[in-house]
């Protein structure tokens, strides 16, 4: 049987790419702090 590969959701920019694997997420905030932009959020 086959592994499931997880997908990520990409995001190119001019100085570097982002991939989120939202099925890794442990909800523990690290991305969040980390994006720069503030443009993550948590979800209802």
């Amino acid at each position: 049987m086959a592994k499931k590969e997880p997908k990520a959701i990409s995001t190119e920019m001019e100085k570097a790419n982002f991939h989120i694997f939202p099925e890794y997420c442990k909800g523990c905030g690290l991305c969040k702090e980390k994006c720069p932009k503030d443009t993550l959020i948590w979800s209802q």
